[in-house]
């Protein structure tokens, strides 16, 4: 992306929440006429871009939704709890996984498939 894309330019700036990287971002664009000229026209334009920052309701639905998963995972099998933890919080795959816990590939796939099926099952009962 360059900087004298008006349209990107005010997508980025408003997606910044920290009006420090606001600051930094704006000084950057303001270091010529051209990017002054940028800067002007970015402000007129960041309001016709939603953001996708979500309601403060929304958040804190987001918020309480993913306190109650973590309750639910703590409720889980070691093992289950840890392949899921390595998983999902690590990033790290199947065979990693595997590497670290002296499981076998198959192992894994069946812990963190049935982890995540109990506590489908809790959050969502029939």
């Amino acid at each position: 992306m360059t900087h004298d894309d008006p349209k990107l330019t005010a997508y980025a700036l408003n997606e910044l929440d920290d009006v420090a990287d606001r600051a930094r971002v704006e000084a950057f664009l303001a270091q010529d006429e051209t990017a002054r000229r940028i800067v002007e026209e970015t402000r007129q334009t960041a309001a016709t871009y939603p953001s996708t920052s979500p309601d403060p309701a929304t958040a804190l639905e987001r918020s309480e939704s993913t306190a109650e998963v973590l309750r639910m995972l703590e409720r889980l099998p070691e093992n289950q709890k840890e392949a899921i933890t390595l998983k999902f919080g690590h990033g790290l795959s199947y065979k990693e996984i595997a590497e670290i816990t002296g499981l076998t590939v198959s192992n894994v796939g069946f812990l963190i498939h049935t982890g995540l099926k109990t506590v489908r099952q809790r959050l969502l009962p029939v």
